[in-house]
């Protein structure tokens, strides 16, 4: 397994971790008679967002490593294509 594909993972477990987590966890305090994010409420959402990222940020290397294959692939077909007709033509 590659080091993107693992950035991926790593992002999913943490967010379904955090899932998991929030569901039997209330983040509001009251205050004032109003209703408000807590501090944990607040750190959490901070968490989330960094699994999110690091997930994101592992899909978007590995388009990029399948990206750059292609095109070293295509490259090398193009040569080996041109590298033929050059032997035909003569």
């Amino acid at each position: 397994m590659d080091t993107f594909s693992s950035l991926k993972y790593l992002g999913a477990a943490l967010s379904a971790a955090y899932g998991f987590y929030a569901t039997v966890t209330d983040f509001r305090v009251e205050s004032d008679g109003k209703k408000r994010l807590s501090r944990k409420g607040s750190g959490g959402l901070a968490f989330l967002s960094l699994s999110t990222i690091i997930s994101l940020a592992g899909d978007a290397g590995k388009d990029l490593n399948a990206q750059k294959k292609e095109l070293a692939d295509r490259a090398f077909l193009n040569e080996e294509f041109s590298a033929q007709l050059g032997r035909r033509s003569r």
